[in-house]
């Protein structure tokens, strides 16, 4: 049984998408319920069922057809965020991003997250 405010350290994310332990080593990354929707979703893209400037279902719409969490659909949608497939802010519904974008970061990595700095 955990102690109550003890929390286990996050394992990182590697650059093959697998989580690493926190003593270096890696594991292939678990089936978790928000990588399951994120993948869905990032097929319906790639696929073109959905395309620029389309909305995504809802985070309610989500969560009933994978009968997991609010949080838990909005952590996928976060993922898709933050690879640049999806716009979202802030009480608006997200949407799919415009993908010339993406062409233009050529190998310089993913979007920096958060404010810019000075």
């Amino acid at each position: 049984m955990k102690a109550p405010g003890v929390r286990r350290p996050i394992p990182p994310i590697s650059s093959e998408g697998s989580l690493g332990s926190t003593d270096g080593s890696e594991q292939p990354a678990p089936d978790s319920p928000y990588q399951r929707i994120a993948t869905d979703l990032r097929a319906a893209i790639a696929c073109g069922a959905l395309t620029t400037g389309d909305p995504l279902p809802t985070i309610d719409t989500l969560r009933e057809r994978y009968k997991v969490a609010a949080g838990t659909a909005n952590c996928a949608v976060a993922v898709l965020k933050a690879e640049g497939l999806v716009a979202a802010s802030r009480g608006k519904r997200a949407v799919v991003a415009d993908p010339s974008h993406l062409e233009d970061q050529g190998s310089s990595g993913p979007r920096r997250l958060g404010r810019p700095g000075p």
